[in-house]
């Protein structure tokens, strides 16, 4: 017959699976009922409770949880982006959506999804992981308070009303978000720090390191996050996916067999055939002089083309050229910096071609489209009607083009593909809008890249070429 002790333990056991239960559950139960038998106690005490509960959740939280939180944390950046690049931001109440999106919902699941994969890496023990997941709850949503609490008071202040309570709440909710959002960092930096530094000094570094990081974080999240978010979301979905296939396969990341593996643990796409190294000059990266030569000679070109279109674009109006005011040079220097990038995607494309094989063709046709539109959007000028839809258009293709290669890396069902690479494209659309409107900036730099490694191969070649001719000579 069970005792009441033994079917509170039962009933704490309940968080742990039902598959880690059929399989440890009645060992469990027999450990804890004996252990408190011999020291006479009656009842779980909180610390143990505390102590199976959050295990138990441990063992739940498995990397599909991290898979649906960031899958749930990027839908919630991607609406709040969505809502603010749209004219539905001038109505109320979908301003309080955006925020609810952009300042709670997107950072309190990405925060979750984060604790979970740090959590299965053993980064973060159990109850940890549970304090720092529990804690971040009222720390986003002060946030959000405060969030709402500012607008307010900006729309109170123009519209010259008085300012009610909540508006006057704004600097009080901003200091609950610091307070708590210290508070939850602080468990996991005393964590982290365990046994690295003496017990009164590792308090001291985690406090200021949780103080620092939560002023710092609260800032960006309410400041940019309906932008940026995005692009975090994205990445740790995507690493969510690989660890989530990883370990259904078997292999823990960090903890593979003893015994030399004779394959990879997950299967490993080769998207190009690989060939015998050749004589004939050619490196690791598959050009030879005469292509490092071609390469170094079009990114000179480009480089120098780059710097003259952005130059004409900030200083045109003052060119003996005709263009009138400085809107109008800005646009066509824009415009020509936009077609001025085409050769640097191409050479680009080339020099990742050996790494991520043949797709990189069609990223890099992709962006070449959405520069020509770029290009497009920009000499129809400012104020153009289609000015800002080119753009938006140009940017989801950027964003395509740069989340398309990575698709090597996951494997599993086609849709699960297509979701991954359609949730990181458009979140790497929103940087995708800072590179298209800037290409005549942001070319340039890349030609200086490439003209500056294709002229380091080329003087390493040399370096190796020439000890080799003097041993013959």
């Amino acid at each position: 017959m069970s005792s009441p002790r033994r079917k509170k333990y039962a009933r704490l056991l309940r968080w742990y699976p039902q598959r880690w239960r059929a399989e440890h559950g009645r060992f469990m139960l027999d450990t804890l009922d004996e252990y408190a038998s011999d020291q006479g106690i009656m009842r779980p005490s909180l610390a143990e409770a505390w102590s199976i509960r959050s295990h138990g959740m441990g063992e739940r939280a498995s990397y599909r949880w991290a898979v649906v939180f960031a899958a749930l944390s990027l839908v919630a950046f991607l609406g709040a982006a969505v809502i603010l690049l749209s004219n539905t931001l001038l109505v109320p109440e979908v301003g309080v959506v955006r925020t609810l999106l952009a300042v709670l919902v997107g950072p309190l699941t990405l925060a979750v999804a984060a604790i979970v994969i740090l959590h299965r890496r053993g980064t973060l023990s159990a109850p940890v992981a549970l304090c720092a997941a529990m804690g971040s709850v009222p720390t986003f949503t002060f946030m959000a308070l405060a969030a709402m609490s500012v607008a307010l008071g900006f729309d109170e202040a123009d519209a010259g009303t008085a300012r009610t309570w909540f508006a006057s709440a704004g600097l009080l909710l901003i200091l609950f978000t610091w307070c708590t959002g210290a508070l939850t960092l602080l468990v996991p930096l005393l964590s982290v720090l365990k046994n690295k530094l003496p017990r009164t000094l590792r308090w001291v570094v985690a406090s200021l390191m949780a103080a620092f990081l939560s002023l710092n974080l609260a800032g960006l999240v309410m400041t940019s996050g309906q932008i940026f978010g995005s692009l975090p979301a994205a990445a740790l979905l995507f690493l969510a996916i690989i660890k989530a296939q990883r370990s259904q396969q078997g292999v823990q990341p960090g903890k593979l067999p003893g015994a030399r593996l004779s394959q990879p643990p997950y299967p490993v796409k080769v998207p190009y055939p690989v060939k015998a190294p050749s004589h004939s000059g050619g490196t690791k990266s598959g050009f030879n002089k005469t292509g490092f030569n071609k390469i170094s000679a079009v990114a000179l070109f480009s480089l120098v083309l780059g710097m003259t279109c952005a130059a004409f674009a900030l200083t045109g109006s003052n060119w003996d050229a005709g263009v009138g005011d400085a809107s109008r040079a800005m646009n066509l220097g824009l415009a020509a910096g936009a077609l001025a990038a085409l050769p640097v995607v191409v050479l680009s494309a080339v020099m990742l071609l050996p790494r991520f094989g043949a797709v990189m063709w069609f990223s890099a046709g992709l962006a070449c489209v959405a520069l020509l539109v770029v290009a497009v959007a920009q000499l129809l000028g400012a104020g153009h009607s289609l000015q800002w839809p080119l753009i938006l258009a140009a940017a989801v293709m950027v964003g395509f083009a740069l989340a398309v290669p990575l698709g090597r890396w996951i494997s599993g069902r086609l849709a699960l593909r297509v979701a991954a690479l359609g949730g990181l494209g458009l979140a790497c659309s929103f940087l995708g809008i800072y590179l298209v409107t800037a290409a005549a900036f942001v070319a340039p730099w890349g030609a200086a890249v490439l003209l500056f490694y294709s002229l380091r191969r080329l003087a390493n070649r040399k370096s190796r070429v020439g000890p080799h001719l003097v041993s013959q000579h």
